[in-house]
C-alpha cells in the first residue's frame, strides 16, 4: 500500500480541508502537479481511506434559509 505522508499528499489534504471545493486546477497547482495527476493521487487517497468523503456544513443563518424556503 501507498504511504500518502509526502509533501504533495499534505498540501492536497490542507487544500481540501481549507475548501472541498476545489478545482482540480487549483488543488494541481498548489500541489505542484497536473490537474489530472492531482485527481488520480485523490483518487488513490480516497481508495486507501485517507480521504473518506467531502462534506458540506450548512450556515445556521435564518435568513439565508428564509430565501432558499421562499418565506
Amino acid at each position: 500500500m501507498k504511504k500518502f505522508t509526502d509533501k504533495i499528499s499534505q498540501n492536497i489534504l490542507a487544500a481540501l480541508r481549507e475548501n472541498s471545493r476545489i478545482s482540480w486546477q487549483q488543488l494541481g497547482a498548489t500541489a505542484h502537479l497536473s490537474p489530472q495527476a492531482c485527481a488520480e493521487r485523490v483518487r488513490q487517497m480516497q481508495a486507501a481511506g485517507i480521504i473518506s468523503g467531502f462534506t458540506l456544513r450548512e450556515s445556521e443563518r435564518p435568513s439565508l434559509h428564509h430565501r432558499i424556503a421562499g418565506t
